[in-house]
């Protein structure tokens, strides 16, 4: 059948026989193999990928990210300011020989007509060509494109350097690879990486990737039988991590682990094998589980782990907590409604208890952050879109309707909803969905001018949540002073010595009891400690702390300082000589 034949609306009739044809059943017929006789295929792979190095890249547009153009997807683009852009990728394991790259054209125009593929054996201080071209033309939008290396060598480190661009005034690209089949790739002891920093919630167990390393296990070896790997957490305590093999002579370490308290931490990873060992600091932010006062109310669990069944609507489907999480929504942190000023965080509810309020006429009580004119309520629909009307009560004792309206959790935004998180997939029985579970905020509710917020009653839904559907409450938003933090000023210190160190300022949110509270992790390796914050008469804090660096270096030292409902972070660097 040629393929004009089926170009448009066309009508496919097969005759059937009560005997199978011989159509195909000749070894001739066969598509031609791509390996002789039993040798199994060795596919190229892509030297470049998440947890495989650091993405860079020169005239990004504002809000771009390098990393989308190496995260093994072409729905993530990046857009330039510029018509000749500069793209790398430093390896952080072994070197590898890449032999084939793919450039995948963007989803606007303007595509790299010329470039040059260059690499580097010293982390950039001098550069091979490895391939040029010019007078390119990628025909379709998100058009992927092979092109093999003229020139090829190990190398640790990759740059695509595009010198002409048509179509447009500045590049846009939506992914590169550098293909290789893992030969010849660089010869070296054991190269530890840590994985990319990550997020998580005090008391709450997490499990991930905390490093990365090459060299030291051959490969196709067992790692389990010539190596092994230790991470300290950074809160004084150890515990020896899994180690799997990956590819292309690289092996991942992963771990499990619960922080008692929230605070920026800095695990170390340390891997031993073929007699030689090698370690690297990762990045850990464990905000606080704090639970506001409206958790009161909540009588529905909806949040579960992947394998837990968490019928949240009533029948087969729930959200879930890693999905939560890789969206941004890790309870405690500090955030923003796209395009609002409403501010929220999730509260920390551990697994397996009630965390939302369905509509069942309970009364939330509510306290918004100082200055607060608007609220909104971050929740979902179950089943169907839900419109309903909740009463909002004022300390003076008066009351308004507030109209509690939110798009089915699977659909687009009604009733002039904004997406608050947009989750990947959705819990469904024991499994998941393909459904982007999302929680929406509610049109804002303006608050009279000298009125305070004191609760919220949400209306009472009937018939079968299985069928009729309900609504879901999560967390309350508001557009008070939110708390802010600002870093201390880049100090320097001398090693050896103790150090005074002024790490930031805080002001605004709605301070626990006894006040702020800061915790502080110098950058060193070291364990994180709380950090001594005095408040000032103008309602804002000042965090202080005291170090002793052992070795020169420039060291980037985190704060996470928190309120009695989310906690921001921010860093600062020390120079120390």
């Amino acid at each position: 059948i040629d393929q004009s034949e089926i170009a448009g609306p066309t009508t496919v009739d097969f005759a059937m026989g009560d005997k199978p044809s011989d159509f195909g059943a000749r070894a001739q017929e066969a598509p031609p193999s791509v390996t002789q006789g039993t040798e199994a295929p060795k596919p190229l792979k892509d030297a470049t990928g998440p947890g495989r190095g650091t993405a860079t890249a020169t005239d990004l547009a504002s809000g771009q990210d390098a990393r989308a153009l190496f995260d093994n997807t072409s729905r993530t683009s990046a857009t330039f300011t510029s018509a000749t852009p500069t793209v790398g990728f430093a390896l952080s394991g072994t070197g590898q020989r890449a032999t084939w790259y793919t450039i995948t054209s963007g989803p606007k125009a303007g595509d790299p007509s010329a470039w040059r593929l260059e690499g580097s054996k010293d982390g950039g201080a001098t550069w091979q060509t490895l391939d040029t071209r010019t007078g390119q033309v990628f025909p379709w939008r998100v058009q992927t494109r092979p092109f093999e290396i003229a020139h090829t060598n190990t190398f640790t480190t990759y740059r695509l350097v595009v010198t002409a661009t048509v179509g447009g005034a500045a590049a846009n690209l939506s992914e590169i690879e550098l293909l290789t089949d893992g030969s010849k790739s660089e010869n070296t002891g054991i190269k530890v990486s840590a994985a990319q920093a990550f997020e998580t919630a005090e008391d709450a167990s997490w499990t991930g990737t905390v490093a990365t390393f090459s060299g030291g296990v051959g490969q196709g070896q067992d790692p389990s039988a010539t190596a092994s790997a230790t991470i300290a957490w950074g809160d004084g305590t150890t515990s020896e991590g899994a180690i799997a093999a990956g590819d292309l002579g690289s092996f991942t370490v992963r771990g499990t682990h619960t922080w008692s308290k929230p605070g920026p931490y800095q695990p170390k990873v340390t891997v031993t094998a073929g007699g030689g060992s090698g370690s690297a600091l990762g990045a850990a932010t464990v905000h606080q589980a704090s639970a506001p006062a409206y958790a009161a109310g909540f009588d529905s669990v909806c949040f579960g782990n992947v394998g837990d069944s968490v019928p949240c609507d009533g029948d087969r489907a729930g959200l879930s907590r890693e999905a939560l999480a890789a969206a941004g929504g890790v309870p405690g942190k500090l955030l923003t409604v796209p395009g609002t000023e409403l501010r929220f965080s999730m509260p920390g509810i551990p697994v397996g208890q009630q965390d939302n309020a369905t509509g069942a006429g309970q009364t939330l009580p509510v306290t918004l952050a100082p200055g607060a004119t608007q609220l909104s309520l971050i929740g979902t629909a179950t089943q169907k879109n839900q419109d309903t009307t909740a009463t909002v009560r004022f300390t003076d004792g008066s009351t308004t309707s507030y109209r509690v309206q939110y798009g089915d959790w699977c659909g687009s935004p009604q009733f002039g909803n904004v997406v608050a998180l947009e989750m990947a997939f959705r819990l469904n029985g024991t499994g998941t969905d393909s459904c982007r579970a999302k929680l929406f905020a509610t049109a804002p509710l303006t608050v009279p001018a000298g009125k305070t917020v004191e609760s919220i009653t949400l209306p009472t839904q009937t018939g079968d949540p299985a069928t009729a559907g309900r609504i879901h409450v999560f967390a309350v938003a508001d557009n008070g002073s939110a708390l802010g933090v600002t870093a201390g000023d880049d100090a320097t210190a001398t090693a050896g010595q103790a150090a005074d160190i002024a790490l930031g300022r805080a002001e605004g949110g709605v301070p626990a009891a006894g006040g702020y509270t800061a915790r502080v992790e110098w950058g060193d390796g070291t364990v994180t400690e709380d950090a001594p914050v005095t408040a000032g008469p103008d309602g804002t804090a000042s965090v202080k702390g005291s170090h002793t660096w052992a070795a020169p270096g420039a060291y980037t030292v985190r704060v996470l300082v928190s309120d009695s409902r989310s906690d921001v972070l921010s860093t600062l660097t020390v120079t120390v000589g």
